[in-house]
């Protein structure tokens, strides 16, 4: 009887649907409106909002940093993603980090808008991702900035209190028999 309940709950789980919902971290990742969430530091010069949903590195001196710290937990992964553009061969350099680790760097190549995405684990809660170009000649473009972690969907943990519930009963069931 327990084998048989047991076999049961382990079907409801697995056909229960999705597992994991994201939680989005970022603030105005797709920069539709100024700023909002994000702080600019360095060299300033030719770097900031685009108007049109985009964010520009076109810094002359030296690096952009744009900042953004996020509501992250020490220990848990997090998937890390953004869009990226870069019009011409002769660009200076491009770079992502999280939490301190180097996820993503370029330089001096041309390249479509490319999705890249990352799974990197927090090891401070309050984690900064930061962005940091130079690009002294044209621009980097970068739009849809993502980070968001996994958390159980609540259909999932009802699903298995529901298993557990009936695991219960038919124990309860097997002792009064």
């Amino acid at each position: 009887m327990i084998k048989n309940s047991l076999l049961a709950l382990a079907v409801c789980l697995a056909t229960s649907g999705p597992a994991i919902a994201s939680t989005e971290l970022v603030t105005n990742g797709g920069f539709d409106f100024h700023d909002g969430g994000w702080t600019l530091t360095g060299d300033t010069s030719a770097t900031g909002w685009n108007g049109d949903g985009t964010y520009a590195f076109g810094s002359v001196n030296s690096d952009a940093y744009l900042t953004q710290v996020l509501g992250t937990t020490a220990g848990t992964a997090y998937t890390v993603s953004f869009d990226l553009y870069s019009p011409n061969d002769y660009m200076e350099h491009f770079g992502v980090t999280f939490d301190g680790q180097s996820l993503f760097n370029t330089a001096d190549t041309a390249f479509n808008w490319t999705r890249y995405t990352f799974t990197v684990t927090a090891a401070h809660s309050g984690s900064a991702l930061v962005f940091n170009g130079f690009n002294r000649p044209d621009y980097y473009y970068l739009d849809n900035v993502s980070v968001t972690a996994a958390v159980p969907e609540p259909a999932t943990a009802a699903m298995a209190l529901a298993g557990l519930a009936a695991l219960g009963l038919a124990r309860r069931r097997q002792r009064a028999a």
